[in-house]
């Protein structure tokens, strides 16, 4: 099936129809085959939802691993014939197999074939064998990236030809519809990825993760280990099978950093072991495998389980490394795409949010009426233009009432919780060990997300000082790499601090890492969201709603089962609205009343404030006049008027 030179509006067209299907596209300029910008095989960049078509203008490429789909690429059909011919694969069966899809660029013995992953199978490193073998299996990099095949009616850039889709019957195949990769294709593309074998194993990853490797360390004491050995535990063979089943990754160096400097009469620092880590990855022979810690550590009387009770990580995406620092001329640079919305002007499609809000104020059911409204792809949520896309929603702490909360919505909104493209994680991964990794694969596994609900964060850093700039720097650290991974935006939920006032709980610098941060507040039975940092947005808007309860059902005793739902309002009452403190005077105020507060366990006297705040602020210079009583009495009355503080006779304390 030929098709001709292809226009802006073929192309166009053409990647509507295939976004239609479910595959994910990825825009590529004229007279190129593959597109040239920075992070353009990260899901975040690509192209899923027809409404993106617009950005498709020339050419066009699939993003195969999140399309979970792959190709055979044949660049010279006689040597692949006989490479796979030695392996048991005929070639020209598959070729001429009726259900056949194949992508020409008109070239004499060349093509690509298009299959669909087997289910179960995750996205599986590309191997180029161009020059042994005429052939290369693609599908996705070694870090869990997509790899692109370009597009019929793309142009190709040597001949100027369309690309067009050929099949083994015309009556049978359709890019549509591609045929299931051969499991005898699939076998030979997986023992490439297989290195050689020790003592009968094979040196695949186990898989066990860090928290899995922590535990063999643990038992593997460095002491009196020798440097090398040919049989039995050594602390060079500690190395080799952290840095093989992690891939090489920073994590691996750092676990064999923090195990080797227990050893302190041989630790010479970490840049000692970064030297000899660098080169692991050059070894092909003697490989170890994460079993051998598993063996060691055995052999030294821990309980560890056998390798065969882990799954295999291999697949896992691991963070994508994009070049940094690139110069890009002022005119490329202004072309690049705008900022992107989930929810126009209030929720940007960007790095980290953050959600909070005193206990009871509400925060799980707004956060949950506002990510339904995205994945439900509603028109407009609250006034603000919504783009549809699936969300994955980690429920780390009360599933049994966030079930009885999404019965609720989908009650009170009519909306089935079947087809509702919301996925839910009833589990809390620790964002301080890694985890970020284990959620980022089973995201991607279920079709990937646009945005990813941690609820809440005290419950995924366990353990955690949340002052600490060094605890939470680390979890927002894999927030960021979920994020890299995913191409989500990652929306947490956290909780106000002790001062309502300052905002929310613990580390200052999480307000500065976020890309939009709302509070939910709440003043008797009125309540609202208020956007109080917005990059490139506008800042302040509050958006008010109430709670309505929603009867489920009777329970075992015959008494009724609730839960609530968002009702949206209009108005909050100006004498219920909370406002802030501004400015050093009077946050010093609320700062002072707060510590009375705590000693009173209640209201304060008026003139106990009034002096404690005076005695905080800095004298004037000698010679000048001391104006401190009098800007600490007009910041209590512009706190009193923005109802931040409530004065009862001559005490002063905070609105119930």
């Amino acid at each position: 099936m030929a098709a001709p030179s292809s226009t802006n509006v073929d192309v166009s067209l053409a990647a509507r129809q295939y976004v239609a299907k479910g595959w994910v596209l990825v825009p590529i300029a004229a007279g190129t085959k593959g597109p040239k910008t920075s992070g353009w095989n990260q899901i975040a960049n690509c192209i899923a939802q027809p409404e993106q078509c617009g950005r498709v203008r020339e050419n066009v490429g699939l993003a195969l691993a999140y399309s979970r789909l792959c190709t055979l690429d044949l660049d010279h059909i006689p040597m692949a014939r006989t490479w796979l011919a030695e392996r048991g694969v005929d070639l020209d069966t598959l070729l001429s197999a009726p259900e056949a899809v194949r992508i020409s660029s008109g070239r004499a013995n060349r093509g690509k074939l298009l299959y669909r992953l087997p289910e179960g199978v995750p996205p599986i490193a590309s191997k180029v064998l161009t020059k042994e073998a005429g052939l290369e299996f693609r599908c996705a990099t070694a870090d869990g990236l997509t790899l692109q095949d370009v597009l019929p009616p793309s142009i190709h850039p040597d001949t100027g030809e369309a690309y067009r889709w050929e099949y083994g019957d015309d009556l049978v195949g359709h890019w549509s519809d591609p045929p299931t990769l051969p499991a005898e294709l699939l076998s030979v593309w997986q023992s490439l990825h297989r290195t050689k074998v020790e003592d009968g194993l094979p040196t695949l990853k186990v898989g066990m993760g860090v928290r899995g490797l922590l535990e063999c360390l643990d038992a593997i004491p460095p002491e009196d280990l020798p440097y090398n050995a040919d049989k039995g535990a050594s602390w060079l063979g500690v190395g080799l099978a952290l840095h093989h089943e992690t891939g090489g990754a920073a994590v691996g160096l750092d676990l064999w950093d923090e195990w080797s400097a227990k050893d302190t009469k041989r630790y010479q620092g970490r840049d000692d072991l970064a030297n000899r880590w660098d080169g692991f990855g050059k070894r092909v022979d003697n490989v170890l495998t994460a079993r051998a810690l598993l063996a060691w550590g055995r052999a030294e009387g821990a309980d560890l389980p056998d390798a065969s009770e882990f799954e295999d990580l291999s697949g896992t995406p691991d963070v994508p490394k994009p070049e940094r620092f690139q110069v890009l001329q002022a005119g490329e640079f202004a072309g690049r795409a705008p900022l992107s919305w989930l929810v126009k002007g209030f929720l940007p499609k960007a790095q980290l949010a953050v959600l909070y809000g005193e206990s009871g104020a509400g925060k799980t059911f707004a956060v949950l009426d506002l990510v339904a409204a995205v994945a439900r792809g509603v028109d407009q949520w609250r006034g603000h233009r919504v783009k549809p896309t699936r969300v994955a929603y980690i429920v780390a702490e009360g599933v049994a009432g966030f079930q009885s909360r999404l019965e609720a919505y989908s009650r009170h909104n009519g909306v089935d919780l079947a087809s509702l493209s919301l996925g839910v994680i009833a589990d809390a991964p620790n964002l301080l060990a890694h985890d970020d990794k284990l959620v980022a694969k089973q995201v991607l596994a279920w079709g990937g997300a646009g945005l990813i609900v941690v609820d809440t964060l005290a419950q995924t850093t366990p353990g955690a000082n949340e002052n600490s700039g060094e605890d939470m720097g680390k979890a927002l650290a894999h927030c960021r790499r979920l994020h890299q991974a995913t191409g989500a935006l990652i929306l947490l939920v956290h909780h106000s601090g002790k001062d309502a006032a300052r905002g929310a709980r613990g580390w200052s610098g999480l307000k500065a890492a976020a890309d939009v941060e709302i509070e939910v507040l709440r003043e008797g039975d009125h309540r609202s969201m208020r956007v109080s940092k917005l990059k490139d947005g506008s800042e302040g808007q509050e958006l008010p709603f109430k709670l309505v309860p929603i009867v489920l059902g009777l329970d075992e005793d015959g008494d009724e089962v609730t839960s609530c739902v968002v009702e949206h309002v209009e108005h909050v009452p100006v004498h219920q609205r909370r406002g802030e403190a501004k400015g050093a005077v009077q946050k010093l105020v609320v700062r002072v009343l707060h510590e009375l507060m705590g000693l009173e366990a209640g209201p304060v006297l008026i003139t106990d404030l009034l002096d404690q705040s005076v005695q905080q602020m800095v004298p004037p210079e000698q010679g000048k006049r001391d104006n401190r009583r009098r800007d600490v009495g007009r910041a209590v009355d512009s706190l009193v008027a923005a109802n931040v503080l409530r004065i009862d006779g001559d005490k002063v304390g905070v609105p119930e």
